[in-house]
């Protein structure tokens, strides 16, 4: 169980889920056409959420504040648990391309009667 989600509004977790749609393509960063300030970040998803801005500054307040997102220093919004999936993804991606595990590399399935 994820304690820092849990401490989290129901409307903050389902901002989140909304959020993480929208950043999965660009690997758990979300970045708007416009110059990458803080407010301009709050405004596009504002908008791109069907919210508010201040119901959306409330709510990536109460993430940020429960270590689920953050800012960068060029004021990018970043999904903390995207990143992370985004990290072990290309690792996996790495190890794929190398053999993948030695141990299993003979194959883990038996071979089919007549075909071996």
């Amino acid at each position: 169980m994820d304690i820092e989600l849990r401490m989290c509004s129901f409307a903050a977790r389902g901002m989140l889920a909304d959020l993480m749609c929208l950043m999965w393509p660009t690997g758990g960063k979300f970045t708007p056409n416009k110059p990458k300030t803080r407010e301009n970040t709050l405004k596009t998803v504002a908008v791109m959420l069907g919210s508010d801005i201040e119901e959306c500054r409330q709510l990536i307040t109460e993430l940020e504040e429960n270590g689920r997102i953050f800012f960068d220093p060029k004021g990018i919004l970043c999904c903390k648990k995207l990143i992370e999936i985004t990290k072990k993804k290309q690792l996996s991606s790495r190890y794929g391309r190398e053999g993948g595990n030695p141990n299993l590399k003979g194959g883990v399935n038996p071979t089919v009667k007549g075909e071996g």
